[in-house]
């Protein structure tokens, strides 16, 4: 009597080329494993000499670097072309604006018309180090080395970023470039500068108020709020030379830097509070107060508000990490969720 056959060692599936390939994979499944690993490593640490780079750790070998300037990607491009038509007629698009607000009285005081004078004058890069010389320095060790000039300035920008604020595009009450139009009593008409020093009396400060609202809509109304209880300072920056993060990144904190040495230290208490007092108290002023306006502390008269494009990107920058730590949580999360499914590791892990 001859045996039946062994029933798991029949197959009765078709040899296909596919059959075949899976097959071979299995077989060699340990080296297919380890080709799957270094390719994976291959194209990853291009990646992670990126992020490390971002914290001034370089590794040796190539780096990826993703250049999203408009200028970079579109040259030609009619938008570019009516941005560098415009740009010095209307201003750039690169704009920081500040706005001095003060709760209590108006801002013609000669203490916050000084506070102003030197916002001003720092918005307009007094007090930033360049470092001019080791700039120089690294652009003769650059040159010597043959690249180019396009690639000599990326990497100076990179590495001393600098600030690329346009001095003609500086708006402020206290600024040399604000003048103030005045109809003298004989019917003749003069500019001078609005304001040539700082006041330093009530007096002073009063005439200065006199002249600051005979001249709508520029400055009265623009660069002073009709109320008289907020100024306006803008300073318009170099759209080409924001070019990098490290740029951006310098710009930020350089104006941030205005914010925390001018505003009121007891403005400073609520914005030091963790995400979730902050959230906490923001639904409480919605359910018992019904308003969204933050109760001010005690001593909290003058503040800073900041605007505008790199302001943006800066606040971008800054909270950049988080990203990777909402990802790497997100995996977690969504490992959980499959472990409680499935019930089994291989189920989560091969997929």
């Amino acid at each position: 009597m001859s045996e039946s056959p062994d029933i798991l060692s029949v197959s009765h599936a078709r040899q296909t080329k596919t059959l075949t390939f899976a097959r071979g994979l299995v077989r060699h499944r340990f080296w297919v494993a380890m080709g799957l690993i270094a390719s994976t490593l291959f194209f990853f640490y291009p990646i992670l000499n990126a992020i490390l780079s971002a914290y001034g750790v370089d590794l040796p070998g190539p780096t990826v670097r993703v250049d999203t300037t408009a200028r970079s990607q579109w040259p030609d491009h009619p938008f570019i072309h009516a941005q560098d038509k415009f740009g010095k007629m209307f201003g750039t698009s690169s704009l920081v604006a500040m706005g001095i607000v003060v709760r209590e009285g108006t801002i013609f005081t000669p203490e916050t018309l000084k506070k102003l004078h030197e916002i001003t004058r720092r918005l307009d890069g007094v007090g930033y180090d360049s470092k001019i010389e080791e700039r120089e320095a690294l652009r003769e060790k650059l040159a010597e080395s043959g690249k180019s000039e396009a690639a000599i300035l990326k990497q100076l920008d990179r590495q001393f970023p600098p600030y690329p604020v346009n001095h003609d595009q500086v708006r402020s009450l206290a600024h040399s470039s604000t003048r103030a139009v005045q109809i003298e009593p004989d019917g003749s008409i003069t500019s001078d500068i609005l304001m040539k020093k700082v006041p330093e009396t009530e007096e002073e400060a009063e005439k200065l108020r006199g002249v600051v609202l005979q001249n709508p809509p520029f400055i009265y109304g623009r660069l002073v709020s009709w109320d008289e209880k907020g100024a306006l300072v803008t300073a318009g920056f170099i759209t080409d030379r924001l070019s990098s993060s490290e740029v951006y990144s310098a710009v930020f904190r350089h104006v941030q830097a205005i914010k925390e040495e001018f505003e009121d230290p007891a403005c400073k208490e609520g914005e030091q509070k963790n995400l979730l007092e902050r959230v906490g108290g923001s639904l409480a002023r919605l359910v018992f107060t019904a308003s969204s306006e933050p109760r001010l502390p005690e001593g909290c008269n003058l503040q800073i508000y900041l605007s505008g494009e790199p302001t943006h990107v800066g606040w971008i920058i800054k909270h950049a990490y988080e990203i990777g730590v909402y990802v790497g949580l997100t995996v977690l999360v969504i490992f959980a969720l499959l472990l409680g499914y499935f019930r089994r590791l291989h189920g989560v892990l091969i997929p």
